[in-house]
């Protein structure tokens, strides 16, 4: 039933439409110089509903990161603490998926799932589950509209972990001299 209805609706529309077309075809036949001004009127309303609907876009951006911003905040608050008290962090990571799936876009979801598959490694040099981490940071402060084109791998991370540099210095001269996989 709602698709006759549907049908009907886009046939009226497409019916009128093309009514609006064949008079404005049929003035300019008969009158040449209206064209000029029905030019201008088309390209005053296009520009006025294509701002409109700019607007609406960015509107509705605002407030997806509004709404994103602080549940971002809390899990890097709760990652770089290693979790804090049990009962509240459960809650968190509940309330979490289910902001994630209606609100996150597709490579925030992505990273997360990649960190969350991952468990801290054995050797503490290897850098491969911080660095997952921080591939998260960059797309969390992507998402938050942050232009990150000038840092580079490990940036964010040295923020908060002090020895980064060395940790990974050290795990890259490992893997040189044949120490295995990350």
């Amino acid at each position: 039933m709602q698709n006759r209805q549907l049908f009907a609706l886009g046939l009226i529309g497409a019916t009128v439409i093309a009514a609006c077309v064949g008079a404005l075809v049929y003035g300019l036949v008969q009158d040449p110089q209206v064209a000029g001004p029905i030019a201008g009127a088309i390209g005053v309303v296009a520009a006025a509903v294509v701002q409109r609907r700019w607007e609406k876009r960015q509107e509705l951006e605002r407030l997806r990161r509004e709404q994103m911003a602080p549940i971002y905040e809390q899990l890097i608050s709760i990652v770089k603490t290693k979790g804090g008290e049990e009962g509240a962090t459960a809650e968190f990571f509940q309330d979490f998926t289910t902001k994630l799936i209606l609100y996150g876009p597709p490579p925030i979801i992505k990273s997360w799932n990649a960190f969350r598959a991952l468990s801290m490694p054995e050797d503490m040099t290897n850098p491969t589950y911080l660095l997952t981490y921080e591939q998260l940071l960059f797309l969390i402060r992507k998402d938050l509209g942050h232009d990150d084109s000038t840092l580079i791998p490990g940036d964010l991370l040295c923020v908060y972990v002090n020895d980064f540099d060395e940790m990974n210095a050290l795990w890259l001269a490992k893997q040189g001299a044949g120490g295995g996989d990350p």
